[in-house]
């Protein structure tokens, strides 16, 4: 799969560990968001659509400024950062546990402790509620640029699965796509 971040992306929103070069660690989580959560929220066709050609969606993908039609300025940061966020939630919630032949374990060593569960799982909210922020914001760019964006729909009656938001959302995981194009 094509994926439109990178750790970088990550990095710039978020520490992650300089330690943690290896791709590998973090590219999974990346393709997981981009999979589940930028799917759900685009769109099926959309979503493959920008996956396709992520050239004919820069300011989509990394944000910048267009007019309301009242003629405000806005600026927005783009599905980059949203998808940043998401993929920084799912490494938090998976990276501390370590596959051995023994089974899942949490590393420790004399230096340090494990984070306990409740702290992992509140910088998993956050992340995600700050990933839903900027998709609100992304939302009203779409909105506002909808005839540039032919197969975004807004205001789809859709029931969410694995997506929370106290954000509105106009879009979210349509499993019978019938409001998509």
């Amino acid at each position: 799969m094509n994926l439109l971040i990178t750790t970088a992306d990550i990095r710039e929103i978020r520490p992650i560990a300089q330690a943690i070069d290896d791709i590998n660690k973090v590219e999974p989580f990346i393709a997981e968001a981009q999979q589940v959560e930028l799917k759900d929220l685009l769109g099926v066709e959309f979503f493959y659509a920008v996956l396709a050609s992520p050239d004919s969606y820069q300011t989509l993908l990394s944000g910048g400024t267009y007019n309301t039609s009242q003629g405000h300025a806005i600026a927005f940061n783009g599905l980059k950062t949203v998808l940043a966020y998401f993929s920084y939630a799912r490494f938090l919630m998976n990276d501390n546990m370590k596959h051995t032949n023994a089974g899942f374990v949490n590393k420790v060593n004399q230096f340090s402790q494990p984070a306990s569960q409740s702290q992992i799982t509140a910088k998993y909210q956050d992340a995600r509620s700050m990933a839903f922020s900027h998709w609100s914001d992304v939302i009203l760019y779409l909105d506002t640029n909808r005839q540039q964006y032919p197969l975004w729909r807004s205001g789809c009656t859709t029931k969410t699965n694995n997506i929370r938001s106290t954000a509105r959302i106009s879009a979210v995981n349509n499993r019978d796509h019938s409001c998509r194009k």
